[in-house]
């Protein structure tokens, strides 16, 4: 399931693409999803993994989400293309983002009551509709203001996100 922690984290990776370059796996680009992702964010296919200079930090920190879940990436980098592909790995994997904006999922339908399942990590909601996640975002914005000058700390379920996976 995908989890959202709405607002910032000192522990998420600021720039998941710079991580990826380090870790990546050349297996990570046989699997079909990482493929379709490179082809559809990108406009690109994977020829050889070797070629990563050709490929957007877009991809890579779809990568990391995909591959590394255990990893907390800040969701900010990603653009608005890249939320049908959020929302297809958190089908498939348990991972978490951080996020300050709200990032159009299901297209950006505000009021769609279409499902959507996703569990803000900040309180241990889970939303069943993008309408659900929508008004869950507002409230924390109007909470912080819209601004999210403080770190928080995130509650003891969480916290295998917020501790830095790796020594680099």
């Amino acid at each position: 399931m995908l989890n959202i922690w709405i607002g910032r984290c000192e522990y998420s990776i600021y720039y998941p693409h710079n991580l990826f370059n380090a870790i990546y796996k050349e297996s990570w680009f046989e699997d079909p999803l990482v493929k379709q992702m490179v082809e559809d964010v990108d406009n690109s296919k994977v020829i050889e993994p070797t070629l990563l200079r050709d490929f957007s930090g877009n991809v890579k920190s779809l990568i990391m989400l995909y591959e590394e879940p255990s990893v907390l990436i800040n969701g900010n980098f990603l653009d608005e293309n890249c939320a049908r592909w959020v929302e297809e790995i958190g089908k498939q994997v348990d991972c978490c983002m951080t996020l300050t904006y709200a990032m159009p999922f299901g297209g950006g339908r505000i009021k769609s009551k279409e499902k959507f399942e996703c569990r803000i990590a900040n309180n241990g909601w889970t939303t069943e509709t993008y309408n659900d996640f929508f008004k869950v975002f507002a409230e924390f914005m109007s909470e912080t203001d819209g601004m999210f000058d403080e770190w928080i700390d995130p509650p003891e379920m969480y916290k295998k996100w917020f501790i830095p996976p790796f020594d680099l």
